[in-house]
């Protein structure tokens, strides 16, 4: 979104949850992509899969605390 000032303007709170595991779900799609592609795994796969698992956990717990 772009505010008349050409700045990116702020997304609303109620897309917060729903980006995060978006995006989580995207990374650790790449992640899996890469190893299957790849048949290998590095050190930095790895730290990305925990990463994209974590903020995929975080984007759960903060749309299961919307719902409650």
């Amino acid at each position: 979104m772009l505010s008349g000032t050409g700045v990116f303007a702020e997304f609303p709170q109620e897309w917060t949850e729903k980006i995060t595991s978006i995006f989580g779900a995207i990374f650790i799609f790449c992640i899996v992509l890469q190893v299957i592609f790849l048949e290998e795994w590095y050190l930095a796969t790895v730290q990305f899969l925990l990463f994209s698992i974590g903020q995929l956990l975080l984007g759960s717990i903060g749309l299961l605390q919307k719902k409650v």
